[in-house]
């Protein structure tokens, strides 16, 4: 695969390096990242978006977690207007969702299920004209103070997406302390009504897209994080006096940085590829993305461990940037699922 970036790719890599560099971590990028038009950058251009597909979210998804950002991108972009760019009849609202003016909440995340999104335990059990929707989705991405929540349930075990009203009758949401500070939460549906006019009309294999979209988007954050590590460790070793000289002399030590390079430039070179399959709709897109996550996982793991050992007990310090960057792989293995459980999954599409 040519991983070399085209015009507009290369544009949007420039811009979101410099503002990635200059964003404050726990700060509000929210109007920012919705004037530079990033929340429509991967959707199709005629739905409203720039047509740059996961390649383009891979682009920022990178920046995003270099800059250790928490603005809700994932769930309101990514899954949210993803899901809406399926359904004709939402273009006003996608149009909304993409300028900023609306935001979008994501639940299609179950406690039973994390590592299968295309097959959701929660039911919605058609009654007079309407739905009765009962189940439970943990974690639920960036649902405080969204205008609607995009959930999926099964309809006689065919799945389908609505768009939920944050305060309709039956809903319990209560919040999930993160490690990275961003909104996840749980949300627990028992016998919330929803008419026909919430069910998003999308087409069959919109939700398998949506998961490869998720774990994509979420392994480009990791490999973001990863390569900040990477960078501060390097730079570390260069500074750290020891025995009168820099531990970076070390060829130990040496090793082991080179070491973390191999397992970043793995976790990295698999997620372009699963973007870039994923944009080709090619037939095995679905096993790359899968691996991807999966060595996405390991790679941050190694990288992680690395990273604050060689830092010393500064390291395990909130002080340390080390530790910021820590809890953001720490958060996103939380939301995506552990390596193990995709594993099962991957075993039996091979």
């Amino acid at each position: 695969m040519d991983f070399e970036l085209n015009e507009d790719e290369a544009l949007v890599a420039e811009m979101a390096g410099k503002f990635a560099a200059a964003c404050t971590p726990g700060d509000s990028h929210w109007s920012a990242l919705a004037d530079m038009g990033w929340f429509g950058c991967h959707l199709p251009a005629d739905t409203g978006g720039s047509g740059l597909g996961m390649a383009g979210a891979s682009i920022l998804g990178e920046a995003m977690g270099r800059a250790c950002l928490t603005d809700g991108y994932i769930g309101h972009a990514i899954i949210g207007a993803g899901a809406l760019a399926g359904a004709p009849d939402r273009a006003a609202l996608l149009e909304a969702a993409i300028t900023g003016t609306t935001r979008l909440g994501a639940a299609l995340i179950e406690p039973d299920r994390r590592h299968d999104l295309t097959r959701p335990a929660t039911t919605a059990t058609p009654v007079d004209g309407g739905y009765r929707i009962d189940g439970i989705k943990a974690p639920a991405l960036h649902c405080r103070g969204a205008d609607h929540i995009v959930i999926s349930a099964s309809i006689s075990a065919e799945p389908a997406l609505f768009l939920l009203p944050p305060d309709a009758a039956g809903i319990a949401l209560t919040q999930i302390p993160g490690p990275d500070g961003r909104d996840l939460a749980r949300l627990k549906l028992t016998g919330v009504i929803l008419s026909e006019s919430h069910r998003i009309d999308a087409p069959s294999d919109l939700l398998a897209r949506l998961e490869m979209a998720f774990l994509i988007a979420l392994a480009a954050e990791s490999c973001g994080a990863m390569q900040q590590l990477v960078q501060m460790t390097g730079a570390y070793l260069e500074t750290r006096q020891q025995f009168g000289r820099p531990i970076g002399s070390f060829q130990a030590l040496q090793h082991r940085l080179a070491d973390m390079h191999v397992a970043l430039d793995e976790a990295r070179s698999l997620m372009l590829a699963a973007a870039m399959a994923a944009d080709a709709n090619a037939p095995e897109a679905a096993l790359i993305t899968r691996k991807a996550w999966i060595q996405c996982g390991w790679s941050a793991r190694r990288i992680a461990e690395e990273a604050v050992q060689m830092h010393g007990a500064i390291g395990m310090t909130s002080e340390c940037q080390v530790a910021h960057f820590v809890k953001r792989l720490t958060a996103n293995e939380l939301v995506g699922g552990h390596p193990g459980l995709h594993l099962g999954v991957l075993s039996a599409m091979a």
